[in-house]
């Protein structure tokens, strides 16, 4: 196969001729196929395919990876023969929908932004391999020269856009091409056509298996042309494999990587110390100029190109370098955040090697006092790891083209030489427990040295002598670290010198010492490390203790604590592990000292123990809980500020005594802007300046000030606003308007927008401090807060408690007396009892127990007069919603039946009258709701033809379901419909309204989800709930992970209760319809690994309310069950509950059908159980839910042919029983 030009060989070695000395390996030979074209169902398969003009083949290019190019590597192309997914469910109006079939060509490997990989047309002008919903992925494959398997592709002649007669026959003759010069793959090239005259349309097909051994012989033939330029010519066994007809793909391969290490040994065998041979150029990208290509990151790592660093002598320089950066604020560093950036270099020579690279590496928040460590230069083989310090060790460098300046860091090379015993070689820059902000590196360079004397053992004497540098270092510098950690490093280089001089010992095991003798310098520097903090925590908590305001108190606890800590430290017996244990042990002994100091009267000083109560420098240690509105808690001028947003800011303190605390604070509430506050101030019935932001302790709130409490003369710090509304007031007055006002204001008069109030701590020693805005302002309000205290008043002192109490008898005063809204007269007795029993509580004197039986009281009426409110509004909706439908004909088919005066006269003569009263109780809203609900049923059940039913002619009986569908008609535009959950009640916490898909969902994270009505009017018999709902179990990845697996759980059910008789289904697996298109846009992708049973080009699925709705109305996820009502007119609970919550579970469910069979045996339906005799087992446990198996184990909704299956009854007990079952 290979041409030996001799003669020309020798005339070249006899002349100065430039021609090579060798002839180049001609190329491998591609074998072509026949693909499989068959529409039958059997056609299709996986190619390459191949360019004839270019001799390229297929791939994904720029822009953006996913345009049709032709490239020398090419990628995977499936063809499978059907519809366009897109196209044809797409309306039959729509000017594209087509139900056309042709040949999907999917590139399923290549980078898609939809999720799809099908090749689509894009306006005729060009390919694309990353389809989502555009359509015309269709194609046509025709043979043009079949003996010599050369083909042609083009849209199919259907598509209504391309085809054959769109746009006037346009594209008729058009087919997929290449223009000449150009690698960009086109759609519709019709080479009669003025500038295509050259374009070239045939294309061939090769089979993945060819195509993997073409591209190996390909690597195989460039390494024996390689090996032919370098002169060595020891290759014939890798020669016979070239030439080899029938090698495989993983023998070619093998072959040419053996090949490569071959040359690359016989090329470095000359190499020396002072005579290497450089092997930067097996390097990637060696000096960053393309970012960071090529290397392997660890994390987030970035690329300097804008400025470039420089030694002084301009002998080393850093342009393009890879960097990682923190700020240094707070003592911050790369210690938790490391730089790791790395490669791996393949068919090395074993020997020695010396890597070099350029390095910067310092604290920047003062370079000038902090040694830099943890910064390094690696290299790592056969399981060994090599090491040198890379931090920055001189300043006064060049930054751009500035002269040389004092801080500016200079470049260092790192030198770094190693010893290499296979010829994989991984090479890097890293950080391990550095305390540099800012490290980088660039320039690397690689040189071979040979196989010098000494190998590994030496390598391993070079690392024990920096050992020792380095712990002499420590020890000349008095540094101090612990016993322990030095008994265990000394021993350790022991063991490596005695490791070093043993002729005996293997390399690999000198090797793994080597590392080891790495680790332990490390260890040693953390130790070291260790005692500086040590000693740092020390005089931080002392000084802290001797300057902060509990300087004068006795805390012996807390002084042996720091004296335990000094005698550890200089005794070198602190374990450098518990270093992170500090101040968390120093905060629980000097918290519970300040206690005691509270218990015994020695202090009322709490506000020590709060962190930043002033906002000074920060919002560090306040929490912050968002709720809704622009988001925004922000600190500035040494203060605290929430905007617009409707939240909580707080602080939490524990292990406080019991007892009374004053907190007293800076603040203000601006409800909207500062010219409509002026506006209103001081009109009658002013509701625009009402206070909606309080300052809290526990349960007592107290109202924020307002701005204008403190308005100014002049225009403080240039920073307020003039009033020019309000009244002599307020006219003319300067308010704050930002921050820096309110501070100077504040700072200036320590009682401007000063509040005070008392709270009160129960035993279980808790304060939760802060400010509260529960509802949302008018546009524009604004509060700020700052310089929070507290003092303790005793535990004898119950003015705290009264103060919490009045602060609720003042809420449940404001909801008894509160005659906008409707209540009940239970909740307004109930209240005014509350508060009543609270007064005089407090009139006799409060004491602990009638403190907390009051507070319990108030509390309760008070979620009693809510939930009454509530309740009578929902009636009151209800009743007006039945009577409106009255007045407007929506039950004007029901006008002739006696039952539509009644509900009438129902709602006008009882329930109306109601209304304009007091309501008695929820228990009669209920009740109330109970009559209504019934009487509708009765009505709408007159339309309905129950008589006639049967089991072969069931009955619709939907009607009796109220919004079945989570919708209603809108009444604006009774075509239209609106989500609703009409006639569905939901437990607290769920969703209180249908998705904007108009179906219901539970993803709340919270596993006792309910949703159900009573249905009434039903007459007894038998009857079939239909209904669309699935069940995901966990995340979309997650849950599908474990449906591979046979372990998903089905924690949601649909449910029917009538009488004695409870049934129940557990809803579908969402996996039940894993499809391989898109319902929505937003529908989940799912790796092919996941459902190893498939034969699916893609596994999608739904993923939101839109696309499950999709999903629905073409009958997917359906379920039913039969049941029976015994009694005519008997109460039935129909609803969907799920018991039990995984992380991002989802059930979701919608169109409820019922059906009516009618009665008796003949009616009864093949799938009915008796849930009377089916659910209860031993008289003790109910059935809650049942599953499924085939006798292989397989999960199955319900046996639905003969054979034996496996029924799981999951108990109420948590028990679970099996039984089996023959289907006959």
């Amino acid at each position: 196969m290979k041409n030996r030009l001799l003669a020309l060989m020798a005339l070249c070695g006899a002349t100065s001729s430039t021609l090579p000395l060798w002839a180049a390996w001609d190329d491998p030979v591609l074998q072509f196929t026949e693909p499989n074209l068959a529409t039958d169902g059997t056609g299709g398969g996986v190619f390459y395919i191949y360019h004839v003009a270019t001799q390229k083949f297929m791939a994904a290019g720029q822009p953006h990876g996913t345009r049709l190019v032709v490239a020398d590597d090419g990628q995977e192309v499936t063809l499978s023969y059907g519809q366009d997914y897109e196209l044809s469910r797409r309306a039959e109006s729509d000017p594209e929908y087509s139900e056309a079939y042709g040949w999907r060509l999917s590139m399923m490997k290549a980078p898609s932004n939809g999720g799809f990989h099908e090749l689509f047309n894009d306006a005729a002008a060009s390919i694309w391999v990353d389809h989502n919903k555009q359509g015309h992925i269709l194609w046509k494959i025709v043979a043009q020269d079949k003996a010599n398997k050369v083909y042609r592709i083009k849209m199919i002649d259907e598509d209504k856009l391309y085809g054959t007669e769109a746009n006037d026959g346009l594209y008729a003759n058009a087919y997929m091409g290449i223009d000449e010069g150009k690698l960009e793959v086109s759609p519709s090239i019709d080479t009669s056509t003025s500038g295509h005259e050259t374009a070239s349309l045939d294309w061939k097909f090769v089979d993945s298996e060819v195509y993997t051994v073409y591209k190996a012989k390909k690597e195989l033939q460039t390494q024996l042309n390689a090996a032919d330029e370098a002169g060595f010519s020891d290759y014939a066994k890798y020669a016979e494999i070239y030439n080899k007809a029938n090698a495989t793909a993983e023998e070619v391969e093998e072959a040419a990587k053996a090949l490569k290490q071959d040359i690359v040994n016989w090329k470095s065998s000359e190499a020396t110390p002072d005579k290497p041979v450089e092997f930067t150029n097996a390097i990637a990208n060696n000096s960053f100029a393309d970012g960071n290509n090529g290397w392997n990151v660890v994390g987030s790592i970035g690329h300097q190109s804008g400025t470039s660093y420089e030694t002084a002598d301009n002998k080393y320089k850093m342009d393009h370098f890879s960097e990682k950066w923190v700020t240094s604020a707070n003592n911050g560093n790369l210690s938790g955040n490391p730089m790791d950036i790395s490669q791996t270099l393949e068919n090395m020579p074993v020997g020695k090697y010396r890597l070099t690279a350029n390095t910067i590496g310092y604290w920047q928040g003062d370079w000038q006092n902090t040694v830099p460590h943890g910064v390094y230069v690696f290299a790592e083989n056969n399981g060994t790891e090599y090491r040198a310090e890379a931090h920055t060790i001189e300043f006064g460098g060049i930054r751009g083209t500035e002269a040389p300046a004092e801080g500016i860091p200079s470049p260092r090379n790192v030198i770094l030489e190693f010893f290499a015993l296979e010829g994989s070689i991984k090479i890097g820059f890293k950080t391990v427990n550095t305390n540099c902000n800012w490290v980088g590196v660039d320039n690397f360079k690689l040189e071979y040295l040979g196989l010098v004397e000494g190998g590994m053992a030496e390598e391993l004497n070079k690392v024990i002598t920096k050992a020792e540098e380095l712990k002499a270092k420590y020890d000349t510098n008095q540094e101090k670290y612990s016993i322990a950690g030095e008994e265990k490093f000394t021993k350790m280089l022991q063991a490596a010198k005695d490791a070093a001089s043993n002729p005996e010992v293997d390399d690999k095991t000198l090797g793994m010492l080597l590392t080891t003798v790495q680790t332990g310098m490390d260890t040693l520097t953390a130790d070291v490390n260790a005692y500086k903090t040590l000693n740092q925590k020390i005089l931080d908590l002392s000084n802290a203790w001797d300057n902060g305001v509990y300087v004068d108190l006795d805390l012996p606890d807390y002084e042996q604590f720091l004296i335990d800590l000094e005698t550890a430290r200089d005794g070198r017996t602190f374990n450098p592990a518990e270093v992170d244990s500090i101040q968390p042990r120093a905060d629980r002994i000097w918290m519970s000292g300040i206690k005691k100091a509270l218990l015994n009267g020695d202090t009322d000083n709490v506000t020590g123990i709060m962190n930043n109560p002033g906002f000074t420098g920060s919002k560090d240690g306040w929490k912050y809980d968002f709720v809704s509105g622009d988001n925004k808690f922000n600190y500035g001028y040494n203060m605290g500020e929430v905007y617009q947003t409707v939240c909580d800011v707080y602080q939490e303190l524990e292990g406080l005594p019991n007892g009374t605390y004053e907190v007293t604070l800076q603040g203000f509430y601006r409800p909207t802007w500062n010219g409509t506050c002026a506006s209103a101030w001081g009109l009658e019935g002013d509701t625009t300046n009402d206070i909606l932001a309080y300052a809290f302790g526990n349960n007592t709130k107290a109202k924020l000030c307002h701005p204008f409490e403190c308005v100014q003369d002049t225009n403080t710090v240039n920073n307020c606003e003039q009033l020019t509304a309000g009244g002599a007031e307020l006219e003319g007055k300067w308010t704050p308007n930002g921050m820096a006002s309110a501070a100077a204001i504040m700072e200036a008069n320590p009682d401007a927008y000063k509040l005070s109030f008392k709270c009160y701590v129960e035993d279980d020693g808790k304060l939760r401090v802060g400010i509260t805005i529960p509802q949302a302002g008018l546009a524009g309000y604004w509060a700020l807060f700052d310089n929070f205290q507290i003092k303790y008043a005793g535990a004898d002192d119950m003015s705290g408690a009264v103060s919490t109490i009045n602060a609720l008898i003042a809420e449940a005063t404001d909801l008894l007396n509160n005659e906008e809204a409707l209540t009940t007269e239970e909740a307004k007795q109930t209240l005014g009892a509350a508060i009543e029993a609270a007064n005089n509580a407090i009139a006799e004197g409060l004491t602990l127990e009638t403190y907390k039986a009051q507070n319990e009281a108030l509390n309760a009426a008070i979620k009693g007069g809510h939930d009454a409110m509530s309740a009578a509004s929902a009636f009151e909706t209800l009743v007006t919603e039945h009577i409106n439908n009255f007045d407007t004909g929506v039950y004007d088919p029901y006008s002739s039946k006696a039952e539509y005066g009644k509900f009438q006269d129902l709602l006008l003569d009882e329930m109306e009258p109601a209304l304009a009263q007091s309501l008695e109780s929820i228990k009669w809203i209920e009740d109330a709701t109970v009559k209504i609900d019934k009487a509708y049923a009765t009505m709408v059940s007159t339309d309905i033809d129950f008589t006639g039913a049967s089991i072969n002619a069931p009955a619709d009986v939907t009607a009796m379901i109220q919004s079945p569908s989570f919708s209603v008609p809108d009444p604006n535009d009774p075509s239209k419909e609106l989500s609703s959950i009409k006639g569905w009640v939901t437990t607290e916490g769920n969703n209180a309204n249908a998705t904007g898909a108009q179906n219901y969902e539970f993803y709340v994270g919270k596993g006792d989800a309910d949703i159900h009505q009573v249905l009434y009017a039903l007459p007894k018999g038998y009857y079939r709930l239909v209904y669309n709902g699935f069940y995901r179990a966990g995340g979309a990845v997650e849950a599908a992970v474990a449906h591979r697996d046979s372990t998903d759980a089905r924690n949601a059910k649909v449910y029917v209760e009538a009488g004695d008789g409870k049934w129940s289904k557990e809803l579908a697996s969402i996996f039940d319809h894993v499809n391989e298109y898109k319902y929505d846009g937003g529908d989940f992708a799912l790796a092919d690994s996941l459902f190893p049973e498939s034969d699916k080009l893609y596994h999608f699925v739904v993923n939101n309310v839109n696309g499950t709705k999709a999903a629905f109305d073409e009958g997917l996820y359906e379920g039913n069950f039969s049941f029976y009502v015994s009694e005519n007119g008997q109460p039935v609970t129909i609803g969907v509950s799920k018991k039990e919550v995984i992380p991002n579970d989802w059930a979701i469910f919608d169109n409820f059908r019922l059906y009516y069979y009618g009665d008796g045996d003949a009616n009864k339906p093949g799938d009915f159980t008796s849930a009377i005799e089916d659910a209860v087992t031993d008289g003790k446990a109910n059935v809650v839910s049942t599953a499924w198996y085939t006798i292989n184990g397989v999960r199955v909704d319900e046996p639905k042919q003969r054979g034996i299956y496996i029924r799981q009854d999951l108990m109420s007990d948590g028990t679970k029983k099996s039984v089996k079952v023959i289907v006959k």
